[in-house]
């Protein structure tokens, strides 16, 4: 018996040598830990297979929901022993239940899963052992044996987060004094000693709107290999002072209920809080959505904006830059791995 799960995977990408194998790093890979806890779950009558992401994040490259796939497929000649739920999530599967459960009951039916999908989530976050501050299973669900994470995809959101100066800010003489975010935001976010013109970024980013031919910004691109994308939603966000941390914020804006009036239609958006003078610095993030990328892709077009911002570049630069359509006939300083967080893949069937 054979069941194909897809998990929503969640991780501190500074801890990893990326999602899958890399030969430029010693750290551990996202899918090598998952497949060591996978291994443990599974134990001796259990086995997994096809284990493959939806998108590869590089090394330092966060995720706040990527999608990963695994088939766990049952020994015929493995032991038949507990029932017990806690079993599936908590015990030794050396001694797994019987193959046909669901939730700790006995099923008939061959279409029922080998494990539910609840008992798979909490099994492997337990697994995962002290790597579980890292990197966690968020969401877990059974689907076709078809299913397949990385083709099936309709589109990837990341969001790039960079922390500059507060130009607004007033410091002040009470004690304690407002601390400085980025200094607890180091490897989370790009930390930049000057302030950017947001309003130039904003500009500069209707030229990638579209389906274009991205192969100035793809990075080591082999022979025969398509850089066309249709990258769909470009937004710069400005988030000052004590908003910085506020979650909602990681809403694209396209998606927000303050945007509710924006058609599915491509096109770029800029949202800007009331600053916030009490605090000493401010945060830009830059979203984007597209059907796919290619290698670096989102790191370049960030440092092309940001490029931008410091006004070493114009907006009308962008066209130019794509026309080349060679990454190595032009300069583009990418943006570091460690500000960049794919926040969320698309599927067909998503509600």
């Amino acid at each position: 018996m054979r069941t194909r799960y897809r998990a929503g995977i969640q991780y501190v990408g500074t801890k990893f040598g990326g999602l899958a194998l890399n030969s430029n790093t010693k750290l551990p890979t996202v899918i090598g830990k998952l497949e060591q806890a996978l291994g443990k779950f599974c134990g001796d009558n259990v086995a997994f297979e096809n284990v493959k992401g939806s998108s590869r994040t590089d090394s330092g490259v966060h995720a706040i929901r990527n999608v990963v796939q695994f088939d766990l497929v049952r020994n015929p000649q493995g032991p038949v022993i507990s029932t017990n739920p806690y079993d599936q999530v908590f015990g030794d599967h050396h001694n797994a239940a019987d193959g046909m459960q669901f939730g700790g009951a006995m099923q008939s039916s061959v279409y029922e899963p080998l494990y539910s999908p609840d008992a798979v989530r909490k099994g492997l976050n337990y697994r995962l052992g002290s790597y579980s501050s890292f990197l966690s299973i968020t969401d877990c669900s059974v689907v076709s044996p078809q299913f397949d994470a990385r083709r099936d995809a309709v589109g990837r959101t990341y969001v790039y987060r960079i922390i500059v100066p507060n130009r607004t800010f007033q410091r002040s003489a009470r004690f304690p004094p407002t601390p400085s975010q980025a200094m607890f935001l180091q490897n989370r976010a790009w930390i930049l000693p000057y302030s950017l013109d947001v309003g130039a970024m904003q500009a500069a980013c209707q030229h990638f709107i579209g389906e274009r031919d991205f192969s100035s910004l793809h990075t080591n691109k082999k022979e025969g290999e398509v850089s066309i994308r249709d990258l769909q939603y470009l937004a710069v966000q400005r988030i000052s002072g004590h908003h910085m941390h506020d979650s909602t914020s990681f809403v694209p804006p396209w998606e927000a209920s303050i945007s509710s009036s924006v058609s599915s239609s491509p096109m770029a958006l800029t949202q800007m809080s009331a600053m916030d003078t009490t605090c000493p610095d401010e945060e830009i993030r830059i979203f984007v959505r597209a059907d796919s990328f290619v290698m670096r892709m989102v790191r370049n077009i960030v440092g092309i904006l940001v490029a931008v911002g410091r006004g070493k570049r114009t907006p009308d630069d962008i066209d130019g830059v794509l026309a080349h359509r060679s990454r190595g006939s032009i300069f583009i300083d990418p943006a570091p791995a460690h500000g960049l967080y794919l926040l969320n893949v698309h599927y067909a069937d998503d509600h």
